[in-house]
């Protein structure tokens, strides 16, 4: 690795090592909203239709009621799913932006949306969602481990 960022320094100059930050922090910022922000929430609505745990007629939910972990794994997928979608112009605005480091074609991240968009169509904006979602709705069923592992240990600590 550090032989790639001597390269890189070398060839293109210090700069060359923040190209698609904003793209990046923008994207992080979105998807990590997304799935630390929404699947907690998704997952506690499946669990409990109403403030009470109840719906209008009087019943839990038929599949996700009495089944909390399964609750998390649908909103990890859903909250990860929004995540994605939400987040992939920037993911592929960041990987015009740094493939070219010689900023021929794509100088900054603002030539990379709209030449992208122009050249491929919206369509280019959004190439790779599908193994993109897979992947970081995946990623979001991490978190639900963790949360977990966190209540566990405070019913460990409080007993």
């Amino acid at each position: 690795p550090f032989a790639t960022v001597r390269t890189l320094m070398d060839t293109y100059g210090s700069f060359s090592l923040f190209r698609g930050l904003g793209p990046t922090t923008a994207r992080e910022a979105v998807y990590t909203g997304g799935y630390l922000g929404i699947s907690p929430v998704i997952a506690h609505h499946l669990v409990e239709k109403t403030p009470e745990g109840i719906d209008d007629d009087g019943h839990r939910h038929p599949i996700f009621g009495n089944n909390p972990f399964l609750a998390r794994i649908a909103g990890a997928r859903i909250g990860g799913s929004f995540a994605a979608i939400a987040s992939h112009p920037d993911e592929c605005a960041k990987t015009f932006v740094q493939s070219d480091m010689t900023t021929y074609k794509w100088p900054n991240t603002r030539v990379a949306v709209f030449r992208g968009e122009v050249e491929g169509g919206m369509g280019k904006m959004w190439n790779g969602l599908g193994p993109r979602i897979a992947r970081l709705s995946g990623a979001a069923f991490v978190c639900i481990f963790q949360e977990l592992a966190m209540e566990w240990k405070t019913n460990q600590m409080n007993d």
